[in-house]
């Protein structure tokens, strides 16, 4: 199995650098840059899936492994990590135009008898403040005792912990009042989407997203059977590492995995590439709930720019997934490197040439 996948490697490699030849490319300053960082050792390989005029193409940089001569491509399964968040926002906008919920609906509503999100001042937490970061629920859950010494501190953490964690949580302000970027949002969100629909999460994430858009090669948990194309992690240092994001029940916080083909699928739908019958709920997550901080529903705006995007950190990975709104040149990338660094910069240089890469 391994080295069929490699020979299709080095085959799909040869497919994607012939697409330089299409009538975009990437721009050269950030080709040099993202070459240089290679060489330096920054990135232990990086590929990325340039969208410009409806026109798709994607370059592959470095070596998944010193001295393997294997490239990562289209294929590879990477880790979505925070990028997750944007799966969920999207079935929430889908839940939203359908009228399974509405934006503004108190999370309260969908929970079970006996759990309840405290108000403050008598402000609800809403669905949409969650999606938005906006709720003032900590990065996670502040009850639960976790080792930090462990690179999986939260892997155990279940639904019952959950259900107490949301108990336990005591507001310090009134929900949409601040940003505060918070994995604890998203594990609430999942969870209260599923239970309303009566579903489990990664279920109703396939039947109202992954069908749809003809996504089958991304998945909540790696599987056993696909860990033969999943891109070996290295930390920042260069080292090799097994890690994984694990939040446990906070899964869809950051636990995703996916290709590029799969991302692409998910992107273009997102930039209206493509017709899907999701399209409603899919727009709105794009517009900006909170300008304090441009949030959409986890799509996050950059200061000065019309983009929307987000980016994730895995255990061994990252990953940024980015597209402009209203851009005549209808402009979006997604970069996924094997190595816990860097990247962000790259994919807000790609969608805006006047954003400075990092010296």
């Amino acid at each position: 199995m391994l080295m069929k996948y490699i020979k299709k490697s080095l085959l799909l490699f040869l497919i994607f650098t012939s697409k330089a030849a299409a009538n975009i490319i990437i721009e050269p300053a950030l080709d040099a840059h993202i070459e240089s960082e290679i060489e330096a050792g920054k990135y232990q390989s990086l590929i990325i899936a340039y969208i410009e005029n409806g026109e798709t193409l994607i370059k592959s940089y470095g070596e998944l492994e010193d001295g393997a001569g294997v490239k990562p491509n289209a294929d590879t399964l990477f880790e979505f990590s925070s990028n997750s968040k944007t799966m969920t926002a999207t079935l929430l906008g889908i839940m939203a135009a359908r009228g399974d919920v509405s934006l503004d609906d108190p999370v309260n509503k969908y929970l079970p008898d006996g759990i309840r999100l405290k108000p403050f001042e008598d402000v609800d937490i809403s669905l949409q403040d969650l999606a938005t970061h906006m709720s003032g629920l900590p990065l996670f859950p502040e009850d639960y005792s976790i080792d930090e010494s462990t690179p999986t501190p939260r892997s155990e953490y279940t639904v019952h912990d959950l259900w107490n964690s949301i108990n336990a949580f005591e507001p310090t302000r009134k929900s949409g009042e601040k940003w505060q970027y918070s994995s604890f949002n998203y594990g609430v969100l999942s969870h209260v989407l599923a239970r309303h629909m009566e579903q489990d999460y990664y279920t109703l994430v396939q039947q109202e997203i992954l069908d749809p858009l003809g996504m089958s090669n991304t998945y909540l948990h790696l599987p056993e059977s696909e860990k033969y194309r999943f891109a070996q992690g290295h930390l920042a240092s260069g080292e090799r590492t097994s890690n994984l994001v694990d939040h446990g029940a906070l899964y869809a916080a950051g636990s995703m995995f996916i290709t590029l083909n799969d991302a692409i699928k998910f992107l273009r739908a997102h930039m209206g590439e493509v017709k899907t019958p999701i399209d409603e709920g899919i727009a709105l997550t794009h517009p900006l709930y909170d300008t304090s901080h441009g949030m959409g529903l986890a799509w996050e705006n950059t200061t000065g720019s019309i983009n929307r995007n987000h980016f994730g950190t895995g255990g061994g990975h990252r990953a940024y997934i980015g597209f402009n709104k209203d851009d005549p040149k209808r402009r979006g990338v997604i970069i996924f490197t094997n190595t816990r660094f860097g990247i962000v910069d790259i994919g807000h240089r790609a969608l805006n040439p006047d954003h400075p890469l990092p010296e």
